[in-house]
């Protein structure tokens, strides 16, 4: 298990095994949360939590929810 500080009070996080790019973590601490940018070594960044993003338990992370009320418009990317 990889372990990292806390950006907001530099409190020890711990990472799992599995940490992927891009997943979010929290501080158990002060509860900023954070999004994981670098692995190795492991670099954190302040999180951007969208209300257009759905908590998965099980994958613990966030899904973007693509239902934006606007099916006829194509997506610019």
């Amino acid at each position: 298990m990889k372990t990292t500080h806390c950006l907001s009070c530099d409190s020890k996080i711990e990472i799992g095994s599995k940490a992927k790019i891009g997943q979010f973590v929290y501080c158990e601490f002060c509860g900023a949360d954070f999004e994981i940018i670098e692995l190795n070594p492991v670099e954190l960044d302040y999180a951007f939590i969208d209300d257009d993003m759905d908590y998965d338990d099980e994958e613990d992370s966030y899904d973007f929810d693509d239902d934006d009320g606007d099916d006829d418009q194509e997506s610019r990317w």
